[in-house]
């Protein structure tokens, strides 16, 4: 009968004993939710690094980042060139922007590119 068959598949001893792992189980939409973080914010060029490890106790795989210390290598040459433009006297934080006459930015957004047909030239 079914009932029988249910309850053999249910008292299955293999199955009692890999509960424990299903009831610990995580869900994977956090892991899921960083790498679309990473696909977005992190630099494409930078391959991330991990480090696995497998745990005899829990049985299962765990990954974790390789932690790098960051290097400002770019910092001294940009402090170089901001003091340099700041003391030639190119350029001040409160100099007004110059905008070219032809530049896009200055077309408002509502003015259309083309004119519209006449009204009799409709339909």
């Amino acid at each position: 009968m079914v009932v029988d068959d249910l309850q053999k598949q249910v008292m299955d001893k293999r199955l009692l004993r890999t509960i424990p792992y299903y009831v610990t189980c995580q869900t994977t939409s956090e892991l899921e939710s960083f790498n679309n973080h990473l696909l977005i914010y992190a630099p494409k060029r930078n391959a991330l690094r991990w480090k696995r490890s497998f745990s005899k106790a829990a049985n299962n795989w765990s990954v974790k980042p390789v932690k790098e210390v960051k290097q400002y290598k770019y910092i001294p040459d940009l402090l170089t060139k901001i003091a340099g433009v700041y003391l030639a006297g190119e350029d001040t934080l409160r100099s007004a922007v110059k905008v070219d006459p032809l530049d896009p930015r200055r077309i408002s957004a509502h003015i259309a590119t083309i004119s519209p047909k006449p009204q009799n030239q409709r339909r």
